[in-house]
């Protein structure tokens, strides 16, 4: 079975949400798609508290991209 479709505007709005902190695009793209597969790409951990799962992720990445 096809992994589900990821919702491009919940994804452009998490890359936007990590845009307004200083992270780019390049960085948060990877790790938001690791945290998709994670979570089975249900949004809700993702969204919830501002993203703050998916910054915490980015800033835990032991191979940050600058």
């Amino acid at each position: 079975m096809a992994p589900p479709k990821i919702s491009k505007d919940r994804f452009d709005a998490a890359i936007r949400a990590m845009a307004d902190i200083g992270i780019l695009k390049e960085t948060a793209a990877p790790v938001l798609n690791n945290l998709l597969n994670l979570f089975d790409y249900n949004w809700v951990h993702i969204e919830a508290d501002n993203y703050l799962a998916l910054a915490d992720a980015i800033f835990c990445d032991s191979d940050p991209k600058v």
